[in-house]
C-alpha cells in the first residue's frame, strides 16, 4: 500500500463552533483503503464563513490595513467636552470612487460592546473592492488591494501590514474571513504617522487632491510605472 498525493479543487467542512470552511486546491497524502481520524492539507486559501464557496470565483474583497484609519482621518470614537464624553459608534464612509469599472470604497466604525456601566469601542478602518464581474481571489488581490497597500507604503515611508482580509463567493451577500499563505515581512513601526519625527510623504486627510480622485490616478500611474515602483518600494 502506497501514499498517493492528491489535490481536491474545492473541500468543505464545518468548525466545531459552527461556522463552515471551505478550502481551495487542498493537496495531502492519503492512504487508499485506509480510514484515518485527521487528515493534514496544505491549501491556497481558506474561507470562514456563513457559506461553503462553490468554487473560486468571488464579487468583492475587503481588507484592513496598518494606520489606515489615521491616514485617512476617520473620525476619532471619542468626543469629550466640559463635563461628557460621548461616543461615536456609527459607520462612515470616507470615500467612494470607481476604476476598471469597479467600485472601491473606504469606511470607518466601530466595533466592540457597551452595557449601563461600560464601554468598550474599536476603531476599524477597510477598503473594499466590487468589480463588475467574478474573478479568482489572487486577481482581486493584485488588482485592488495591492496598489492600495503601495500608496500607503509610499504616503508613510514605512512597511504596511495588511490583515482583516474577507472575500464575497459568487452568488452569496456575506463576505467570508479569507486566510491564504504570504511571504512574512518586517514588522512595520507603531509610532503614529503624524509624529512630527515619522517620514510621512501624505495622507488623504491633507492630500490637495480628493481621495476619490487620487486613487484611480494613483493605480493607472502604477500600472505604467511598475518596472521603476518595484525598486521604490523593495525596502518595505
Amino acid at each position: 500500500m502506497f501514499t498517493q498525493w492528491e489535490v481536491n479543487p474545492v473541500a468543505h467542512g464545518e468548525l466545531r463552533d459552527g461556522p463552515f470552511v471551505t478550502l481551495f486546491s487542498a493537496a495531502g497524502l492519503t492512504l487508499p483503503g485506509l480510514r484515518v481520524d485527521e487528515q493534514s492539507y496544505r491549501v491556497e486559501l481558506v474561507l470562514i464563513g456563513e457559506v461553503h464557496a462553490q468554487d473560486a470565483a468571488f464579487t468583492g474583497i475587503r481588507a484592513e490595513f496598518d494606520h489606515l484609519a489615521d491616514w485617512a482621518g476617520a473620525p476619532a470614537l471619542v468626543n469629550p467636552s466640559t463635563d461628557t464624553i460621548s461616543v461615536r459608534g456609527s459607520q462612515t464612509e470616507l470615500m467612494t470612487t470607481t476604476w476598471g469599472g469597479a467600485h472601491l470604497t473606504l469606511r470607518s466604525g466601530a466595533i466592540g460592546g457597551v452595557d449601563r456601566s461600560s464601554v468598550h469601542l474599536d476603531r476599524w478602518c477597510d477598503f473594499s473592492a466590487v468589480p463588475e464581474s467574478a474573478q479568482e481571489w489572487r486577481e482581486l488581490l493584485e488588482t485592488y488591494l495591492r496598489p492600495f497597500q503601495d500608496l500607503l507604503v509610499l504616503s508613510v515611508g514605512r512597511s504596511i501590514g495588511m490583515h482583516g482580509l474577507m472575500l464575497r463567493p459568487d452568488g452569496c451577500e456575506a463576505l467570508c474571513d479569507a486566510f491564504f499563505v504570504t511571504t512574512p515581512v518586517a514588522a512595520g513601526s507603531t509610532e503614529p504617522i503624524s509624529h512630527f519625527n515619522a517620514p510621512t510623504l501624505l495622507r488623504a486627510a491633507t492630500s490637495p487632491i480628493p481621495l476619490a480622485e487620487l486613487l484611480p490616478r494613483w493605480i493607472d500611474l502604477r500600472e505604467e510605472l511598475w518596472g521603476v515602483l518595484v525598486a521604490l518600494l523593495a525596502p518595505f
